[in-house]
């Protein structure tokens, strides 16, 4: 009998010592769920922060598409507006005043494109 009481007062020590184990496994796991929850509202936050700058990035891209495609244009209108004067002034000049006058006529292309982009870049999106 009393090996029966000591072999069950192991066997209790024993659980009880491996109750013991679970409960401060069980602990620490509820203590890194708490951590992990706190870290995941933190991230689901800062995803929150970043649509509205996800957004004005995609606008300002196309924003910006839009303004190069303007400014295309408005080289190729330049170039063609240039040919026709330069086809004008050959016709209507001596050739030293040509060259003077394409001098004269690359100058006011370059102010205009110029005055443009500023003018562009200062309307903003």
């Amino acid at each position: 009998m009393d090996l029966n009481r000591r072999s069950s007062e192991e066997k209790d020590r024993h659980l009880q010592k491996r109750i013991a184990e679970l409960q401060a496994q069980t602990q620490r796991l509820e203590r890194k769920i708490g951590l992990l929850k706190t870290e995941n509202d933190s991230l689901k936050r800062q995803k929150d922060d970043q649509k509205p700058l996800e957004e004005k990035i995609k606008t300002l891209k196309k924003r910006n598409a839009e303004l190069a495609a303007i400014a295309r244009r408005l080289e190729e209108k330049a170039k063609h507006l240039q040919q026709e004067n330069m086809k004008k002034v050959k016709e209507e000049m001596s050739p030293p005043e040509s060259d003077h006058m394409k001098k004269l006529f690359a100058r006011q292309r370059a102010k205009d494109l110029a005055d443009h982009a500023k003018a562009m870049l200062a309307k903003g999106p």
